[in-house]
């Protein structure tokens, strides 16, 4: 899931659904792998900046910032302030884990309306991708639809002007589309419900459910140098409260 924007007039739910680019042709392939490459080279760089200067405020990077990672790679200068926002947010987020400098590892760049326009299309492919420059390769990218974008459209989900481009470890080109929606009204009436939490119980509540009671034993499991066990215990839990039965 992506967060919801700080700036956005209303809280949205967000979901993603990703397009390979299989029928890509060589040329349009090679141009989209280079371009990653050299935003991904810009993306490290600034947050190597910011990591530096200490710099996890939620503000925009300066001009002066956003003009050394420009000049250095030969960007414009908007999608240089894309990429510098980039970093900002990961400096944060990573600040805010207490964990140390991001590394960017993954091959992918959120393209926002400046520079890409999606329009449906006739014949063998259904969407046109269009990037429109500011910085991204002028090009058209002929995109099929899938079940699950279908899905999406399906229940009420509208499709944002924003994407993410990127390339996966098996070096497959990805396009993923981002889907926006009102979350739903919170209910005012109702039960209410204790809930006591317990490292080796899980979730008891006060009406007899008892949920996520196999976390102690997938944290024993864990090895003493793996990564990633806080977000497996988050994805462990979520699951878990999904099989609540809401009164």
């Amino acid at each position: 899931m992506i967060k919801a924007h700080r700036h956005a007039p209303q809280t949205m739910m967000r979901r993603t659904s990703r397009v390979y680019l299989n029928d890509l042709n060589a040329g349009k392939a090679e141009t989209l792998k280079q371009f990653l490459h050299l935003c991904h080279d810009a993306l490290q760089y600034f947050v190597d900046l910011f990591w530096q200067r200490h710099d996890v405020s939620a503000t925009l990077a300066d001009r002066e910032t956003v003009h050394r990672g420009r000049d250095r790679f030969g960007l414009t200068t908007r999608l240089a302030q894309a990429l510098a926002k980039q970093a900002k947010e990961m400096v944060r987020s990573a600040h805010a884990q207490g964990k140390g400098k991001p590394r960017v590892r993954k091959h992918t760049v959120t393209l926002y309306r400046h520079f890409v326009k999606i329009e449906p299309c006739d014949g063998w492919f259904d969407w046109a991708v269009k990037l429109i420059g500011s910085g991204a390769p002028r090009l058209v990218i002929p995109v099929p639809s899938t079940s699950h974008l279908h899905k999406f459209l399906a229940d009420g989900w509208h499709l944002s002007k924003t994407i993410r481009l990127g390339r996966d470890h098996r070096g497959r080109l990805f396009i993923d589309f981002i889907f926006e929606k009102p979350p739903p009204p919170l209910k005012t009436e109702g039960a209410v419900v204790g809930m006591d939490n317990n490292y080796r119980s899980g979730l008891v509540f006060s009406d007899g459910q008892w949920v996520a009671q196999r976390w102690y034993a997938l944290i024993q499991s864990f090895g003493p140098r793996e990564k990633h066990t806080r977000p497996q215990i988050k994805s462990l839990i979520g699951r878990e409260l999904k099989k609540l039965v809401m009164g």
